[in-house]
This record gives C-alpha cells, sequence and structure tokens, in this order.
C-alpha cells in the first residue's frame, strides 16, 4: 500500500513541480524577453529623435534579453523548444547586429543637431544680415532712381533689377539650407545653382559700381555671402540627411521582419506555457482522484486478507479439533485403530507446543489405551471366536475397565456372540461406514450397548456430514451455510460457536463491500452502518477517519482545480492538508499566485502595445496639422478613459519682438469658456510651465477651482484630476497634451501617455515640415 501512495505521490509532486519549475517560469521569463525587446525597440525610437544615451540603455536591455534567454534556455530542453530557441536567438541576433551596424554606427544625431544649430546660426548670423544690407540697397537705389524716371523705367534699370535677384537669390540660399538640414537632400544642388546665379548677378552689379563707397559696400556684401556659402559648404560636407532616412528604413525593415516574428514567437511561447500549466494542474487533480481509488481498494485487500488469515487461523484451532472429535467418535464407534485418520495428521497435533498438542497427545495417549485394551478383548474375542474359552486378558484394565476383564473371564461363553458382532460393527467403523449397525441377539447388560450403537452411530453420522458442509460453504465464501444438524452434549458447542460468528462475519463484509461500491462510484459521503464488534471495531474507526479526511481534501482540490481552470487566480484553500497531501497545497498555490502575476503583467503589456499600435493608426497618412491634433487628443482621451482632452500646438510670435506661445487647436468633449484663455506663453499657467520645465504636471482640482467644461445635453461635469504633458522633437517642445479626469489616472495610462510623447513629437514635426 506504501509503495502504490509513494508512487502516485510523486507522480503529483512532479506534475505540480514542472507547473512550478517549468511552464510558470517559462511564461515569465518569455514576459519578460517581450519587454526587453519592447524596451530596446523604445531605445532605438528615441535614438532617431536624438537622446544619444539610447545606445548604452539599448546594450543593457540587450544583455538582460540574453540573460533571460539563457535562464529560459535552460529550461526548454526538447527538441521542439531547441528548435524555437534557435529561431528566436538567430532572429534576436539579427535585429540587435542590423541595428548596431545599420543604426547607431551610421547615423549620430548630435551630427544631426550640430547641423540645424549650425544653420540656424549661418542664416541668423550671415543670411539675415545678407538680405537686411541687400534690401538697403535695394531701396536707396530705387529712391535714387525714382527722381530721374518713371516707375516703370526704375524697375526696368539694371541696377535695381540686380538688387531684387540678389535679395531673393540670398532668401532662396537660406531656405534651400534650411530644408537640407530637415532632410531635403536635392537641397544641396538648389543651393549650388542659387550660389552660381548669385554669383553671377554680384559680378554684373560689380561691373557698374567703381566709386570707392560702392566697392566697400560691395565686399561687405561679398563677406556675408562668403561667410554663408563657407558655412553650409561645412553643412554639406560633415551631415548628410539620407543617413537618418537610411537609419529609419533599416528600423522599419526590422521591425516588419525580425522584431515582430520574434513579439509573435514569444508570445505564442507565453501562451502554450500557461496552457501547459493549466493542464498540467487538471492532471493533479486526476491523479489524486485515482491515488484515493486505489487507496480504497487497497484498503479493502487488506481487510480481505485480515478476513483470510483469521479464517486460516479459525481453521487451524477448528481442523485439529474437528479431527480429534472425529478420533473420540471413532473410538466412541469402536474405531479403536483409528483406521479414517492419517497417523501423520495426529503427529502435526502432537507435535504442536500449545494447547492444542496437550489435547493431542492426551487424545493419542487415550487412544492408544483404548486401542490396547480393545486388541485385547479382539484378542479375547478372537479366541473365543476359536472356541478357546480358557483365553483370557492379558493387557492392563484400569478402573473401570477391570469389570470388563471380569465379566470376560466369568461369562466367556455370553460374551462370544456380543463379541462377533462388534468385531463386526468395529470393522465396518474401521471402514468409514458408519451406517454398520448391531445385529446380533444382545442379552442382558450388553441390550444396552447395542441400544447406545444404534443411537449414537446416526447421531454422529448426521454430525460429521452437517460440519463437513458447514467447513466446505466456507471455504467456498458462502458466509450464508448454518449448521443444520442437531448436535448434542459438547458437541452443541460447536454448532453455538458457529451460529454467532458466521452472521457477524457476513454482515461486515457485506456493510465493507457496501462501503467500496459507494467510493468506487464516486460517492464520498458512503459511511459504515453495522454494528462492528471485537477487533472489527477497528476496522470501522480507519474507515470513518480515511473517509472524511480524503473527502475534505478531494473536494478542496476540486474547487481549486475549477477555479484556476475557469481563470480565478484568487481562489484560496479551504481544507486542512495532512501529510503529502500538503506538497500538494503548495504547489496550487505557488502555480496560482505566478499565474495571476504573470497574467496582470501580459495584459498591461498587452493594453499598453495595443494602445500604441492605434496611436500610430491615428497619425499615420498625410494630415494637416489640425486633422492630426483632432485624431491625436480624440484617440489619447478616450483610450485612458478621461473626460476631456486639449491640444496645445506650440506656435511662432507674429511679432519678432515677442515669444512663442502655445495655443488649443483640436480638443475632445470640451466646451469653450471666455474665462478660460486658449493661448498661453512659455512659463504661463500651468501648461505653459510643463512646456518651459519639459516635465509632466499633475493636479486635483476641488470643484470651487475649475468651471465646468464638459457638457452635455443633461449633465456638466468638472474634471478633478488634470494632467498635463508636452511632446518633443529632439529637445525642441513642439506642444502639450492636457487631459481632464473624474478619477486619478492609473500607473499604467500614465505610462502609456509618456511612452507616446515621442510619437507625437515626430508625428508633429512631420506635418509642420509638409
Amino acid at each position: 500500500m506504501g509503495i502504490i501512495v509513494y508512487t502516485l505521490n510523486a507522480r503529483v509532486i512532479k506534475d505540480a513541480l514542472e507547473v512550478s519549475q517549468d511552464d510558470v517560469p517559462s511564461v515569465i521569463l518569455s514576459l519578460s524577453l517581450l519587454d526587453k525587446l519592447d524596451d530596446m525597440d523604445v531605445n532605438v525610437l528615441k535614438y532617431m529623435t536624438g537622446k544619444v544615451e539610447e545606445p548604452a540603455d539599448f546594450e543593457a536591455n540587450r544583455r538582460a534579453f540574453l540573460t533571460s534567454f539563457e535562464e529560459l534556455a535552460q529550461i526548454e530542453t526538447k527538441p521542439e523548444e531547441v528548435k524555437m530557441r534557435l529561431k528566436i536567438e538567430s532572429l534576436f541576433s539579427e535585429y540587435a547586429n542590423t541595428t548596431d551596424k545599420q543604426i547607431f554606427n551610421r547615423y549620430d544625431p548630435k551630427v544631426e543637431q550640430w547641423a540645424k544649430k549650425q544653420a540656424d546660426s549661418v542664416v541668423h548670423q550671415y543670411g539675415a544680415a545678407l538680405k537686411k544690407r541687400l534690401k538697403e540697397l535695394t531701396k536707396a537705389a530705387l529712391k535714387e532712381t525714382r527722381l530721374t524716371t518713371t516707375s516703370r523705367e526704375t524697375a526696368a534699370q539694371p541696377e535695381v533689377h540686380i538688387y531684387l535677384v540678389l535679395m531673393d537669390k540670398a532668401g532662396e540660399l537660406e531656405i534651400n539650407l534650411t530644408k537640407y538640414v530637415a532632410g531635403i537632400t536635392k537641397e544641396k544642388q538648389e543651393f549650388a545653382s542659387n550660389a552660381a546665379e548669385f554669383e553671377t548677378f554680384f559680378n554684373k552689379l560689380k561691373a557698374l559700381k567703381n566709386k570707392q563707397a560702392e566697392i566697400a559696400t560691395l565686399n561687405e556684401i561679398l563677406s556675408l555671402y562668403t561667410q554663408l556659402k563657407k558655412g553650409a559648404e561645412e553643412i554639406f560636407r560633415r551631415y548628410n540627411p539620407e543617413t537618418k532616412k537610411e537609419a529609419l528604413a533599416t528600423l522599419y525593415r526590422l521591425e516588419q521582419e525580425y522584431f515582430g516574428q520574434l513579439e509573435q514567437i514569444l508570445d505564442s511561447l507565453a501562451a502554450e506555457k500557461k496552457q501547459d500549466a493549466l493542464t498540467a494542474t487538471r492532471d493533479i487533480t486526476l491523479i489524486v482522484t485515482e491515488m484515493t481509488y486505489t487507496m480504497m481498494a487497497v484498503i479493502l485487500l487488506a481487510i480481505i486478507a485480515g478476513l483470510a488469515v483469521s479464517i486460516f487461523l479459525a481453521r487451524s484451532i477448528t481442523e485439529p479439533l474437528a479431527l480429534i472429535v472425529r478420533g473420540s467418535n471413532l473410538l466412541v464407534a469402536g474405531d479403536v485403530a483409528l483406521t479414517d485418520i492419517d497417523k501423520r495428521e495426529i503427529d502435526k497435533i502432537t507435535r504442536r507446543q500449545d494447547e492444542m498438542g496437550d489435547i493431542g497427545r492426551a487424545f493419542e495417549a487415550q487412544a492408544n489405551y483404548f486401542k490396547a485394551v480393545i486388541e485385547d478383548i479382539v484378542q479375547v474375542s478372537i479366541e473365543l471366536a476359536k472356541g478357546n474359552l480358557r483365553v483370557t486378558p492379558q493387557a492392563e484394565y484400569r478402573g473401570d475397565f477391570a469389570q470388563i476383564k471380569k465379566a470376560l473371564e466369568t461369562s466367556l461363553s455370553n460374551q462370544r456372540q456380543v463379541i462377533e458382532d462388534i468385531v463386526r460393527v468395529s470393522q465396518g467403523l474401521a471402514e468409514g461406514n458408519l451406517r454398520v449397525m448391531p445385529k446380533a441377539e444382545y442379552q442382558g447388560d450388553f441390550a444396552q450397548i447395542k441400544q447406545a450403537m444404534e443411537v449414537a452411530l446416526p447421531a454422529l453420522q448426521q454430525v460429521i456430514k452437517d460440519i463437513v458442509r458447514v467447513y466446505q460453504g466456507l471455504a467456498t465464501g458462502n458466509l450464508s451455510v448454518m449448521p443444520l444438524g442437531e448436535y448434542r452434549g459438547d458437541i452443541a458447542q460447536i454448532k453455538n460457536a458457529l451460529d454467532k460468528a458466521l452472521p457477524h462475519q457476513q454482515q461486515v463484509i457485506e456493510d465493507i463491500i457496501q462501503v467500496s461500491q459507494g467510493l468506487a462510484k464516486g460517492n464520498l459521503h458512503v459511511t459504515p452502518q453495522i454494528e462492528y464488534r471485537g477487533d472489527f471495531v477497528q476496522i470501522k474507526n480507519a474507515l470513518e477517519t480515511a473517509l472524511s479526511a480524503l473527502r475534505q481534501v478531494i473536494e478542496d482540490i476540486v474547487q481549486v482545480s475549477q477555479g484556476l481552470a475557469e481563470g480565478n487566480l484568487n481562489i484560496t484553500h479551504q481544507a486542512e492538508y495532512r501529510g503529502d497531501f500538503i506538497q500538494i497545497k503548495h504547489a496550487l498555490v505557488t502555480a496560482a499566485l505566478k499565474l495571476s502575476n504573470a497574467t496582470a503583467q501580459n495584459a498591461q503589456q498587452d493594453w499598453l502595445k495595443t494602445g500604441q499600435t492605434q496611436l500610430n493608426d491615428q497619425i499615420r497618412g498625410d494630415h494637416d496639422i489640425v486633422a492630426l491634433a483632432k485624431n491625436i487628443i480624440s484617440f489619447l482621451t478616450t483610450y485612458v478613459e478621461a473626460q476631456v482632452g486639449l491640444f496645445y500646438l506650440l506656435q511662432e510670435s507674429k511679432h519678432r519682438d515677442s515669444r512663442p506661445y502655445l495655443q488649443v487647436i483640436a480638443t475632445y468633449a470640451y466646451t469653450a469658456n471666455d474665462n478660460i484663455p486658449n493661448e498661453f506663453l512659455l512659463g504661463e499657467g500651468l501648461v505653459g510651465q510643463a512646456a518651459l520645465e519639459q516635465k509632466t504636471l499633475t493636479r486635483t482640482h476641488t470643484p470651487e477651482e475649475y468651471t465646468h467644461i464638459i457638457q452635455s445635453g443633461l449633465a456638466k461635469a468638472v474634471p478633478h484630476h488634470v494632467l498635463i504633458t508636452p511632446f518633443l522633437y529632439e529637445k525642441t517642445v513642439k506642444g502639450v497634451i492636457e487631459l481632464g479626469s473624474s478619477t486619478t489616472l492609473t500607473d499604467i495610462q500614465r505610462e502609456f501617455i509618456e511612452q507616446s510623447m515621442p510619437s507625437l513629437g515626430i508625428a508633429v514635426n512631420t506635418a509642420q515640415s509638409r
């Protein structure tokens, strides 16, 4: 029984360990790999927006990915798992190496930042000065010419025309340079063409000027132009916008060819291991059920074996006793030789050192004495049969047997006939013929012998047949057999013992069968019904204790397993587990906890990825800035379950001496209010402050501090919680997002907003460039 329970328990522990050491760790590691892969993709995206520190973070996430991957490799050792692991390793290696070589090594955001800063410096320092000086000279030339000519003639003057062309080309040179650093590479050729035309017209102007003051002015113009051209050529030499385009194209290709496959494989692995964990949990339930049935079967077999041992012990007593009774009956019947009994059977009894051995030896001594006396009587009888009346008894006659000797000695003539008849009866008994009866005429007291023999022989015959029938029934498992013969004297005790023992044993076995059949049908509420006496009480107590404990454990395991199968990961154990069942409880609790954590993390990651994908769908394509802003603010507000949203765009001042300002260009569920401005300078209000500090601000309002800005036909609402966050492009603020909610945004909602800001900066910058 112990081996069977140990084997089944080992299977349960094996499945539980497989859940806790294989399936659940695989799910967690797969989710960790997905998280690190997403972080690496975010690192590349941030690098493309100008964050030069991202390659170091990319490498750290790469090492973390490889560490988790090595842990996963130690768990996943099956051939199909090794094949999948090799594919993941190949895809990841290609993704990471290509990113290093074709993005980080080829494209340097610092060069682009330098180019833009340098272009801005050249344009403002030399380009603006050049245009200003040309504008002044143009106005002077126009003024001078108008004094001597008409308006039409003035416009046709070569000097005025040259000034206008030079001023136009100077402006185009600024535009060419600005567009080039913005990513339009063909502007380099346009710059060269415009520069050549500028120089051509400048030479024409130079041919018209011969005064010292005019030559000085031309030299000033030439110096400004030369500095502008020199600065542009340095930018052309050090910065090539195509490197960024190629890097973006490489990033797009990596996401399509490798990143997507990696995500799909890891998602599939996590889902597969989660399903394996649930399957192993159901297997544990089945094995525990099998263990219960097996233990019940073993208990039943033990009970049957106990009964068999009891019957064997009973037979070890009853069989010798029956042999002695049979021998006694033979002696009573006159068979002193005990011809119907094997001498070896008597020897087995006399060799025993217990009470049965004492009885056997006493019986053997008595039988031998009877035999000696009878043989002597037979010898006398034989001699009488021969007519030898002088024959005398030779054996030692003790006790009352001495009277026989005396009677023999005094009544030999009368005994002849009796002895002959007794010999005949004795010979019949010796041959096992219990139907033999005395036939001679017995006179005097010998008549009593005849009467006793005629009564005893049929009675013994009936008793022996009845005992044989009962024991044959017991030997074949028939507990319903009962003694039917008439037992008299001491033999009646045998009948009384059989009458009491047989019905009680029958009731016990029938009750055990009833309990076992109930367990076989899955009825854990079955209980022993009859009264158990003696040592059988221990069987009843053991059955009741085992049934109660097993019923509680199995019902609790079924309840927990059903909860896990239905996705209820917060279900707890109610029953008390003892012994090896404690390991099952620990395994189920550990599996449920790890599955709950993994499921929650997976749901959050899925929510973030889904939001990023849907946001990319909203900003993809060619949109004007207002339509793009409306798509963005509508999506962000609804996705994070806020109630109102505003999109502020940073606008350049319309006046030279004014500062840039933030203007509302798109809203969601917002009702305009004359008391609330829709424009903010940098540093003005929470919106301007968030833009100035380039960080997220949050605020909780009371009803008195805020006005009703969300209105419908039925109600007005106040956003008690406000989140304001700027979005940047290459460390430059492009605008601000303001979201109002009746409840505080969760950490995962805020993380989604922060992750979305770089994409908004790129999208807005792209829309403004078109």
